[in-house]
This record gives C-alpha cells, structure tokens and sequence, in this order.
C-alpha cells in the first residue's frame, strides 16, 4: 500500500506541554497530521495488513504533496471505506455507526454522511461523541434525552477502555465540528 491508500485517522490534538519529557524526532520522522481546532487530530494510516502504519511528514515531501490536498485524498479513502463498510443503527434516541472497529470516529472528517446520506435523521443540527477510535453515537442537538444517552455512551466508556479519544460532545455547524458546552466530565 502507498501513501495514496492512506485513511484519515482520528486522534486528540498533540499536547503542548509534555511535562518536560520532550523525544527529539526529525521533523520528516513524525507522522503526518492536520490539527482542526477542536481538539482533534486528523493523522494518516496505511493498512499494512496485520498492523496500520503512520504517514511520516518525509513521505508526504518525498511525494511532493501539501497536508491540505493529502488530507482531502485520505478523507475520500476513508469515505470509500465506509461505502462499503458502514452500518448505522438506530438505538434509542441515538444513533450508532459501525465499521470494523478501526476508523467509526473518524467518520467525522466524511462530509457526505453528514450532508447527504443521514441528513433526513437530524431536524436541526448533528450531536456526536467519539470516546474511543471504534464509537461513533449521534443525535439531533435539539433531543435532550438523546444528548443524556451520549454523555451515558462517554460514562460507559471513558477512560477505562481501549484507545480513549474524547470525553466532548461535538457539534456540527458549517460542515465543522466544534466542541459543544462543557466537556462531559467524564
């Protein structure tokens, strides 16, 4: 697999503030990655089969690519991966994406979820949470009983389980999304 496979993968933003443990990587050696200001991460993965692989910032040079048109190839890969992958159910108030375990929370960064294919299931705005790398759960922002079911998504989860990712609750406006009220506190 090339670089040009790579999958948009999310993680929380790279701490400032290491605590004064500070490993000294090339800049080409450190994995490739886009912050988009909400907390979030959007790094690259290649499948190598049994294990994934991180993009390294030298590879993206070595191909002569910018992150931003990398970043857009990689979101399109991980929407072809959905295509035929994703499953959403409906549980309750809530919604629940299923994909393999890898990449649920990275659907995200899939503008046509969004925009196109579950646009008929919100009335006013998307609510999701994203406490690990495989859960992705949704609801309207107006349903106060399915924002309670997200927040008890997070209480289940955080931290205690398997690549911990966020404890917010995200909101999509103008095709971002942002941070919505407090964190849940989990």
């Amino acid at each position: 697999m090339s670089i040009a496979d790579a999958i948009a993968y999310l993680k929380t933003e790279i701490p400032d503030d290491d605590a004064g443990e500070t490993v000294l990587v090339p800049d080409d050696e450190f994995p490739a990655h886009l912050s988009l200001g909400n907390g979030l991460t959007c790094f690259y993965l290649m499948d190598k089969g049994e294990r994934f692989e991180y993009v390294l910032s030298g590879q993206l040079q070595e191909h002569a690519e910018t992150i931003e048109s990398f970043h857009r190839k990689a979101v399109a890969n991980l929407a072809s991966l959905a295509a035929t992958n994703l499953s959403v159910r409906s549980y309750q108030d809530i919604y629940v994406a299923l994909m393999g375990g890898n990449f649920e929370a990275s659907l995200l960064l899939v503008d046509e979820l969004w925009d196109e294919m579950y646009s008929h299931v919100v009335e006013n705005q998307f609510v999701a949470v994203i406490p690990q790398r495989d859960i992705l759960a949704f609801c309207d922002s107006e349903s106060e009983v399915g924002k309670a079911q997200l927040a008890e998504t997070i209480a289940r989860i955080w931290p205690n389980e398997d690549h911990p990712l966020s404890d917010k609750l995200y909101r999509r406006v103008n095709r971002r999304w942002e941070v919505f009220g407090d964190d849940l506190g989990h």
